[in-house]
């Protein structure tokens, strides 16, 4: 529920009591995932207002927290980027510690099996004329 009323504060630009909300939601929950889903906000949010070492610390928390959630990974990555400290960031490999899933090849498609059917060029014989 803070998640939301935060959100919509941050949406109508009253970022300090989107972060009220955001922090007291942290605060009560005891939810991994509901965790990650506040430090991150909280992160996002200090990342807008240019305060960068929080929003670092908030992003490395969410992190910290889950390490398979890329999304956490990629705002702590971009706020090291922007605060100038793009020395920090490692692969996302390297922090996450997550399988690498195959991706499977595309099969050919077998055009033997859709039918042949004069129709469709007697058709077009019909609008070109």
């Amino acid at each position: 529920m803070r998640l939301a009323i935060g959100d919509f504060y941050r949406r109508i630009g009253r970022t300090d009591e989107a972060l009220s909300h955001y922090r007291t939601g942290r605060q009560t929950t005891t939810q991994r995932a509901s965790i990650s889903a506040y430090l991150k906000r909280i992160g996002a949010t200090n990342f807008v207002l240019g305060k960068f070492d929080e929003a670092l610390k908030d992003a490395q928390g969410a992190v910290a927290n889950d390490s398979n959630d890329l999304d956490a990974v990629l705002l702590q990555s971009r706020i090291m980027i922007a605060s100038g400290k793009p020395e920090l960031v490692s692969r996302p490999s390297a922090c996450c510690r997550h399988r690498r899933r195959r991706i499977p090849k595309m099969r050919k498609f077998d055009f033997s099996l859709v039918p042949r059917t004069s129709s469709v060029s007697s058709g077009l014989k019909l609008a070109m004329n």
